[in-house]
């Protein structure tokens, strides 16, 4: 499970999703943190009726250098 925060497009000009995991399968070890996702490698999603609090922004207000073109965030 995902708290999606910002929608963009990668360095490398792919569509991809930053979000907040709290559940489920990831690379790493720890079970909750920030994810980004290639929304080309996404089979399969399952929207939920939950609401959630974003996340707080950086300081310098850029959620993550993996996204080069922000199109849009909470």
């Amino acid at each position: 499970m995902v708290h999606p925060h910002a929608l963009g497009r990668s360095g490398r000009g792919r569509l991809a999703l930053l979000a907040w995991q709290t559940a489920g399968l990831g690379r790493s070890a720890e079970p909750e943190g920030w994810r980004m996702f290639d929304l080309g490698r996404v089979a399969a999603v399952e929207p939920l009726q939950a609401h959630f609090a974003p996340r707080p922004r950086p300081a310098d207000g850029r959620w993550t250098a993996g996204i080069a073109e922000p199109l849009a965030a909470v």
